[in-house]
């Protein structure tokens, strides 16, 4: 079987024959699909006029589109044989699904000003469990519309994001995110996090995967870094979420006030290690490459919310041929100001290609591995999640290619990555079919209530700047 693409290097029917398991059984579901890419070896491949058989939660075959309803039958048949590509579900591993509710609530500020003129003080007043569940319900809506089928929140009262995420069928790996805001409750929001984990991973519920979370090392000492690692690289052994080396300036604060790193501080800390996604990195030398590396630590990178907050660019080039681990993630929908790992992919392939000032730097396939693979491997999933391969939890996406403005077709992965007009139609995870010809059938949007809400918001904002033009006009009138 060829493992390359293109005009003259798309696998045919006659040379998949035979490749699956589970023939002559009964299915739920296939998916019939004019490409089949199944992300599932290092080099591209794609399978022409293949289908994906699903029974139960897991993929079953994949087979020729013409072995279906002879050496195998399903008892429901989606035809998109002419039109769409079959991918892995995606996988955003850096999210606050909780603020989608202050999705444009402040731009174009520096992230500093961003954070503790805007962000934080809104989030001081109005974050609530409601306020979470209707970000979440938002987030949740937005992601499964554009393909993600597991997300890497960050985010506060977990316990309610997790009840919207079940409700949605929407993956997740999420916790208690620790940040000292110098009110003294750090080590209770520590023991939360802890117990939310316990709880979380008593249930064995395959929808939720608790974590650690925390803020940065800016927001969080490295006692505490120090504790929370104790308890999960001896106990806990779950997937650890920070920010990390996310602006110059941060970077430079943090040395100049601690005489080391983050990434020294977390070292010391016994945060580094395979379980650990940092969000961001952006600001790194060599060394400390090479540290990540060495650590087994998974990078994610954001590039829309890095290029909205002018943080920087990533070097995932320098990143992957160091053996860094590295993934794609959206951040939230206030800094981003959307949810859509389709446009992060292409970014990620542009961005690369200007900061390695080379048109060859992270192609199209890479770019799709970072979304999908290389997001599972992250978060410890990728035994079960990452790829279209038998076995494997039915995580699966359709992409419509079939608009006029996409032709011709020579590529179907150039055009999953570099092009606008493709569109999620359909969704699967665990074989529950949660996007159905364009409609999600597992969320549904409160439109009353977060209007409602919105408005509470932006008299809150409005209050801010009339305080700002008052002050002004004092330093004016002074």
């Amino acid at each position: 079987m060829p493992n390359h693409r293109g005009m003259n290097g798309i696998a045919s029917p006659e040379q998949t024959a035979g490749k699956s398991s589970s023939e002559g059984t009964d299915h739920d579901t296939a998916i019939l699909a004019r490409w089949v890419i199944p992300v599932d070896s290092d080099t591209p491949r794609v399978l022409e006029r293949h289908a994906v058989c699903i029974k139960g939660e897991r993929i079953a075959a994949i087979v020729p589109n013409d072995d279906v309803g002879k050496t195998h039958t399903a008892r429901r048949v989606v035809d998109h044989s002419d039109t769409h590509a079959l991918i892995p579900g995606l996988i955003n591993c850096h999210a606050h699904t909780g603020m989608t509710m202050l999705r444009g609530y402040s731009d174009d500020q520096e992230l500093q000003v961003w954070l503790h003129k805007f962000i934080w003080p809104a989030e001081g007043k109005f974050c609530s469990p409601d306020f979470v569940k209707y970000g979440t319900e938002l987030a949740a809506y937005e992601m499964l519309k554009t393909g993600t089928t597991l997300v890497n929140d960050m985010y506060f009262i977990p316990d309610v994001s997790a009840e919207v995420f079940r409700r949605a069928k929407l993956r997740a790996v999420l916790g208690e995110a620790v940040i000292d805001f110098k009110t003294g409750k750090v080590k209770e929001m520590v023991d939360g996090s802890i117990d939310f984990i316990r709880r979380e991973k008593a249930k064995n519920d395959p929808w939720i995967t608790p974590s650690v979370v925390t803020h940065s090392s800016y927001t969080v000492g490295e006692e505490w870094h120090a504790a929370l690692a104790r308890a999960n690289n001896s106990e806990l052994q779950v997937p650890f979420h920070t920010h990390l080396h996310e602006t110059e300036k941060e970077v430079a604060d943090y040395h100049t006030q601690h005489g080391i790193s983050a990434i020294d501080s977390l070292d010391r800390a016994g945060v580094l290690n395979e379980r650990l996604v940092a969000a961001h990195c952006v600001w790194l030398t060599d060394e400390e490459i090479d540290k990540l590396a060495e650590r087994g630590v998974n990078v994610c990178h954001n590039p829309k919310s890095n290029l909205k907050l002018a943080s920087g660019v990533c070097d995932v080039v320098k990143l992957l041929r160091r053996g860094v681990n590295v993934c794609l993630g959206t951040d939230s929908s206030c800094s981003n100001n959307a949810l859509n790992m389709m446009s992060e992919m292409q970014l990620a392939s542009l961005l690369a290609k200007m900061k390695a000032n080379s048109a060859a730097a992270l192609d199209d396939f890479t770019a799709l591995r970072l979304a999908t693979i290389n997001g599972a491997r992250a978060l410890g999933k990728a035994d079960v999640l990452g790829s279209l391969e038998v076995g494997k939890y039915a995580d699966v996406v359709a992409v419509d290619l079939s608009a006029d403005e996409l032709l011709p077709i020579y590529d179907p992965i150039s055009h999953l990555v570099y092009t606008t007009a493709r569109k999620v139609t359909d969704v699967w995870i665990g074989g529950h079919h949660v996007v159905d010809g364009g409609h999600v059938t597992t969320v549904q949007v409160e439109k009353e209530q977060i209007k409602l809400f919105a408005e509470k918001i932006r008299e809150f904002k409005a209050e801010i700047l009339a305080k700002d033009a008052q002050e002004a006009d004092k330093a004016k009138g002074g």
